[in-house]
């Protein structure tokens, strides 16, 4: 009997899917620059794809290039999650995957003076394939 019923669990559960098959699509290497103390935007993923971020920075860009952000407070929040905090300089909830949609992407930095900024976002787009 105990046999009989782990056959047909098995046989039902080979022929349950629960998600297609992910198949890489491309990198997407992502950045935005802004002048404020705030910045917010969107991203959309299309049907039929996923994105998984893989990385999240902040940057300061002035007359000698771009450089991190060390000196002050920033953070960069995905989808209500936050990926990256510069009083940590670290990568923080990543990575981080995303359905089909469109997520708001907000940038928030304290600093002495007001400058330029730049995030930069990192990401795997994959195709759903049933």
């Amino acid at each position: 009997m105990k046999k009989l019923i782990l056959i047909i669990i098995c046989f039902v559960s080979l022929q349950l899917s629960a998600q297609g098959n992910l198949q890489f699509n491309q990198v997407l290497n992502s950045s935005y620059d802004f002048n404020t103390s705030y910045y917010s935007t969107t991203i959309t993923v299309p049907p039929g794809k996923v994105l998984k971020i893989e990385g999240a920075s902040i940057s300061e860009i002035n007359t000698s290039g771009v450089r991190p952000v060390y000196s002050s407070y920033a953070a960069i929040t995905i989808a209500n999650v936050n990926v990256f905090y510069v009083y940590s300089n670290q990568n923080t909830c990543l990575p981080l995957w995303l359905g089909a949609g469109t997520y708001d992407i907000e940038a928030a930095q304290v600093t002495q003076g007001s400058g330029n900024y730049r995030i930069g976002i990192s990401a795997i787009e994959f195709n759903v394939v049933p």
